[in-house]
C-alpha cells in the first residue's frame, strides 16, 4: 500500500512538473524576437496579493505559431513582483508582494529570445498574449519545443 501510494505521488508530481513547461501545442502564439520596449502598464490586486503587469514590444523575427496575425512588432505582457512603500504613524517601510516559484519572466530591452504566450483576459486587458513565467522563453540557437 505504502509503495502504491509513493509510486501514486511520483506520478503525480511527474505530470504536474511536465505541465509547466512550454510547447508550441499549448501556447496560443510562438514568436522569435528582440525586446525593443517594455512598459510598466499597471498593478493589479486579487485577494489581499497585488502583482505588476508589464508590456513588452517585441520586434518580430520569425513566427513559429500563431493563433491571430500578428504585426511586425508584437505586444506581450507579462507579470512582476510588486512592491510598495508605506508610512504608519512614525514607522515607514517596504511592503513585497512577491512569487517565488514558478519565477517571473526576466524581460530587459534588447533580449532576443523565443517566447512561448497564451492568450488570458487580465481584469480590462482582454485577450492579451501572456508570457506565463520564466521558463516560457527560450535561446533561439534551440530547436522549438513541441
Amino acid at each position: 500500500m505504502r509503495l502504491a501510494c509513493t509510486s501514486l505521488f511520483v506520478a503525480f508530481i511527474g505530470v504536474y512538473a511536465v505541465a509547466t513547461f512550454p510547447s508550441i501545442e499549448r501556447s496560443a502564439t510562438v514568436v522569435e524576437g528582440t525586446v525593443i520596449t517594455n512598459t510598466l502598464v499597471r498593478v493589479v490586486e486579487r485577494q489581499g496579493h497585488k502583482w505588476e503587469l508589464w508590456k513588452a514590444d517585441i520586434a518580430i523575427s520569425k513566427v513559429i505559431k500563431h493563433d491571430r496575425p500578428l504585426a511586425e512588432v508584437a505586444s506581450l505582457y507579462y507579470g512582476q513582483d510588486h512592491r510598495e512603500e508605506f508610512r504608519d504613524g512614525k514607522f515607514k517601510g517596504v511592503k513585497y508582494y512577491s512569487q517565488v516559484c514558478p519565477a517571473r519572466p526576466e524581460i530587459t530591452l534588447g533580449l532576443n529570445k523565443r517566447f512561448y504566450c497564451v492568450r488570458v483576459t487580465v481584469g480590462d486587458d482582454k485577450d492579451i498574449l501572456l508570457i506565463p513565467e520564466d521558463g516560457w522563453m527560450e535561446e533561439i540557437t534551440s530547436a522549438p519545443r513541441p
